[in-house]
Formats: structure tokens, sequence, C-alpha cells
């Protein structure tokens, strides 16, 4: 029976393609997806990480997923803190879907990186039936860059979006400051930006939503007063980056 629903499901997949696809310029939905503990996350909060990003739909019990598993699990542990890696994973096997994702995850450990979400069927976006089936998007334009089943093809575009050594903060980004921090009027945001001719000063809020920018020049010290008194309370996520790389994070919180 279940192979049966297996067949079904791909059958399925294969002839929605052509009416609901989605293809490489196309800019990501802004889906929201669950994990198994309940936790609702939306694209554009893993777009405020500023960092290439991975979107795999599988299933546990697939043959290709699993003979892909290896090198997707040693990349991921490897490039944990340079790619956000996405799972989505197939609900055709019901309630003991959550279990075998488990100890996926315990055999395949790189897949710990992994937002893990239940997928509903989401493949047929993506122009094809195949699984496992990767999806690479730019963090910075949103759009999908990659859609296949070539890892190595896929691991290549997601290294292009990469921060460069040249770009790495301690170089180019110093005596960076933000105060006061807590507030509700005005924030000073200093720094020093090296090496980069220009860049943009961005406010994103916990919902992933950018509420503020500013454009900066670099090369030089930056002084920059940010009134955020129209935001509301709470956690915002304030971002020095330019069109490739973001260069700080830092938390701001807003009374």
């Amino acid at each position: 029976m279940i192979m049966k629903k297996i067949l079904l499901h791909i059958f399925l997949l294969a002839i929605s393609t052509n009416a609901f696809s989605q293809k490489v310029g196309d800019v990501q939905p802004n889906n929201s997806e669950t994990d198994c503990n309940n936790v609702t996350k939306t694209i554009n909060q893993f777009f405020a990480l500023g960092k290439p990003i991975l979107i795999e739909h599988g299933m546990t019990d697939c043959g290709s997923c699993r003979a892909a598993a290896p090198d997707v699990s040693s990349y991921a542990e490897k490039n944990k803190d340079k790619v956000t890696f996405i799972l989505g994973v197939s609900k055709m096997m019901g309630d003991a879907t959550c279990k075998n994702l488990a100890s996926w995850q315990t055999e395949f450990v790189g897949y710990k990186n992994f937002f893990a979400f239940l997928d509903n069927d989401k493949t047929y976006q993506y122009g094809t039936g195949l699984m496992p089936t990767l999806t690479v998007v730019n963090p910075t334009t949103k759009k999908i860059m990659y859609i296949g089943n070539d890892f190595e093809t896929a691991s290549k575009m997601l290294e292009s979006m990469m921060p460069t050594a040249t770009e790495n903060v301690a170089e180019v980004l110093q005596n960076f400051s933000l105060y006061p921090n807590p507030s509700s009027g005005m924030v000073a945001v200093n720094f020093d930006m090296l090496d980069i001719s220009s860049g943009t000063i961005k406010i994103i809020n916990a919902l992933g939503i950018e509420v503020a920018s500013l454009s900066i020049v670099g090369n030089a010290h930056v002084s920059k007063n940010i009134d955020i008194s129209m935001l509301k309370s709470g956690i915002y996520n304030l971002t020095v980056r330019t069109n490739e790389a973001i260069l700080k994070n830092a938390k701001l919180i807003v009374e």
C-alpha cells in the first residue's frame, strides 16, 4: 500500500510540473513552513541571515535521496556557517515521518544543520517530480539560481555566492558600535569600513521583513543616526552588508 502511494505521489508530481512549476530566475515564494516541533518559519526569515540557501525536497525512504545523503551531509557540516540549509520532508509516511527524520539525522549528522519542515508536496513547484530536488536561492535578489538533482552543480552555485576572504569582517569592518541599545528613539551606528566602496545598513524584524534601509559609502569611517521610534517593541536584526555578503549582524532591541 505504501509503495502504491509513493508511485501515485511521483506520478502526480510529474503531471503537475508544467502547470505549477517555478523556474530559475523566479523569485522564491515566502512560504511558511512548520517542523516536527511545531516551529514555524518563513523564507523571509532565512533571507535575513544573508547566506545562500539550499532547499532540498525529498523522502526518508527514497533510494536516490539516501544515495545523495552522505555528500549533502558532509557539505552541510563543513559549510553550516556559510549556507542556510532547509529540508522539505514529504509527509507520505504519515505519523512516522518525524520519527524517520530523527533516525535520518542520526545517521547523516550533517542534516542536523537543516531546518527540516514537513513538506506538503511542494516539490512540484520546482519543475521536477524527481527526488531529491535541490533548489539554490540567492538571499540578496531572492531569486532561484538552480533547480535540479545534481548536487555538484548546486554546491558550486552556493560557493559562488559565499563571502570571499577579502570580505572577512576582521579585514573590512572594524570598530563597530551600536548605541544606545536598547532604545526607543535614535540609535547611532558607527564603524570603519575598509576596502569596500559602498554598502547598506538594514534593520530586519523577527519575521524576516526589512523595516529600514540606509545606503553607506565605504573606504572611510561610517556614522549613521537611525530613528527607530516608529518601530514596534521587540528584537530586530541590524546588518551591514554589500551586495555579495553580510559584514556584520547585530541584535537591536526596541523598547
